[in-house]
């Protein structure tokens, strides 16, 4: 699945992962949760967006830690969404929604 017009984009702060006409995607490991924060906030400033979207992969954290996580990044505006194990189409929120991939891109990127 290729969203439409989505590329890297390179700013003063780096090379997104993902970066359409509305949106920054950052694309991490759970265990580099820190990061994606930081890398999003920086390349927001930069080039501002309407959208801002982690997208984790991985052993899932608990549901007491990707709670936790996501309040953190919701103070921020940044959607966390992310693959549950052995499932590359269906998208998952901590807010408990599911989306297909196909769905997700064609609404958010």
């Amino acid at each position: 699945m290729k969203a439409s017009n989505a590329s890297h984009s390179r700013n003063t702060f780096g090379i997104t992962d993902v970066t359409t006409a509305k949106a920054h995607v950052e694309i991490k490991h759970w265990r580099n949760f820190k990061n994606a924060l930081g890398q999003l906030l920086f390349y927001h400033t930069a080039d501002q967006k309407k959208n801002l979207f982690v997208c984790f992969f991985g052993n899932l954290p608990t549901e007491e830690r990707r709670l936790e996580i996501n309040n953190v990044f919701a103070k921020h505006d940044i959607t966390l969404i992310f693959f549950a194990e052995r499932d590359d189409v269906t998208l998952h929120m901590c807010n408990g929604i599911t989306v297909s991939l196909t769905q997700f891109c064609n609404n958010n990127l």
